[in-house]
């Protein structure tokens, strides 16, 4: 026998079939096939197909022991009818009369179980059951898959699991932050939380409980034609060609930076900086969407860092960073702050990890939101709950964890940011309502 376990395939149970033709013995099939006996015993007993008797009673034979002498009439309930019921070809005996007994063949209570082979097969009167090899194949296929339809989980292993998700998916966080935080405490895979969700095997966790399960607005196709916001000049030597240019470590270790703008009419805007080896974001409200609000946030956040403002920064075409030597400029009044770069029209794949930490922005500052009565405490706490979420491409850290080892602990302290527990991450817009 194979020290591999396999499964039967459908040239092994047409052998099968042709064994039990000529009166193999179960044992014997298997030697040939190297199966284990059981292994063929089973297959044959749970893959045989029931027969009716082959008997001059011919269509109205119902396998009763009774029927050649029975004279029950009136089984159907009709009193017209002056036949018996065991000649009849309208209705069957069987679940309508209480001393209907099956005429079960002895052979058949022991190996092989099937009637393949029998020389009485012809003229037998007995319920017949044969083994057929395609019908077999069939239903074992169908067995195969239906075995793996549904959750591998125990009613209490599912209720584990709503337990855990539920309030950390009503609080905004995603099943991949939701099982990097919890794995050693779900009973399933990553792949097979969500798949779980998608199908629908939680009565209380639906698809539309998923933070990005809501579709996106289509976009128009048709742009308007692009303005010029940063003049020729300060392009110059600064342009995203540039940028590839430089040295790898400067590229990887880039600042992004970007502008998070409220309810049309709000005059306050968000600036974000994102510091591209640990997906670390910091958001710093400005009274203005200006090129000078912009440098006046810029000089507060390397008042914090001292020496360690990145080297490169990298951002888009707005106008309000249209200054360029003012962005550049150290308030120390010696060297640059950064070299500054600006990605190309319409290219906000140049900055994605920016544009990515966004989506976890808005899920608390939906878009529509006023910013014109955020404060900054409130600021704190929204970038504490979004760097505090763990990231798979992090290897399940957070960017707080990863930037509170390389950046100076004064920056932390002035802006107010604390790192939240995993389970505690709200990212919704009830954060600032609690608040």
């Amino acid at each position: 026998m194979s020290g591999t376990f396999h499964h039967l395939t459908l040239s092994d149970r047409i052998e099968i079939e042709r064994m039990l033709s000529i009166c193999k013995t179960p044992s014997q099939i298997a030697e040939t096939l190297g199966f284990s006996r059981q292994a063929i015993t089973l297959e044959i007993t749970r893959s045989r197909i029931e027969q009716g008797p082959a008997s001059s009673y011919g269509k109205c034979w119902n396998g009763c022991v009774h029927q050649r002498r029975c004279k029950l009439r009136h089984a159907c309930g009709n009193k017209e009818c002056n036949k018996r019921c065991a000649n009849c070809r309208a209705y069957n005996c069987i679940g309508r009369c209480t001393q209907y007994n099956p005429d079960n063949c002895p052979i058949l209570e022991r190996s092989p179980y099937i009637c393949n082979g029998c020389p009485e097969w012809k003229g037998c009167g007995h319920i017949r059951f044969s083994y057929a090899a395609s019908p077999a194949d069939a239903r074992a296929n169908g067995l195969l898959v239906s075995s793996r339809i549904g959750p591998d989980l125990t009613p209490d292993e599912m209720a584990q699991i709503v337990a855990i998700a539920y309030p950390l998916l009503t609080n905004g966080q995603s099943p991949a932050q939701i099982w990097m935080a919890n794995s050693d405490l779900l009973p399933c895979s990553e792949r097979s939380f969500y798949r779980y969700i998608h199908e629908g095997y939680f009565d209380e966790i639906c698809v539309l409980d998923l933070p990005a399960a809501s579709k996106y607005a289509p976009r128009s196709s048709h742009h308007a034609a692009s303005r010029p916001n940063i003049s020729e000049e300060a392009l110059e030597g600064r342009r995203y060609e540039d940028f590839q240019m430089a040295d790898t470590d400067l590229q990887t270790s880039a600042l992004e930076m970007d502008c998070v703008c409220g309810k049309r009419g709000s005059t306050q805007t968000i600036l974000t900086l994102l510091w591209r080896p640990w997906l670390f974001q910091l958001m710093i409200a400005m009274d203005s969407h200006t090129a000078a609000a912009v440098v006046a946030a810029l000089d507060g956040v390397e008042e914090s860092l001292d020496e360690d403002f990145p080297k490169v920064a990298l951002t888009d075409r707005g106008t309000e960073f249209a200054d360029a030597t003012g962005i550049e400029k150290s308030i120390r009044g010696k060297g640059k702050r950064c070299y500054l770069f600006y990605c190309d029209p319409r290219r906000s794949d140049q900055k994605a990890k920016c544009e990515n930490n966004h989506r976890l922005i808005r899920r608390i500052l939906p878009k529509g939101t006023a910013f014109d009565g955020l404060t900054a405490e409130d600021m704190a706490l929204v970038m504490s709950h979004v760097n505090s979420m763990p990231r798979a491409s992090l290897g399940g850290s957070s960017p707080m964890e990863l930037a509170m080892e390389h950046l100076p602990e004064r920056l932390f302290k002035d802006l107010g940011l604390v790192l939240i527990p995993s389970n505690k991450i709200i990212l919704k817009p009830r954060l600032l309502r609690q608040a």
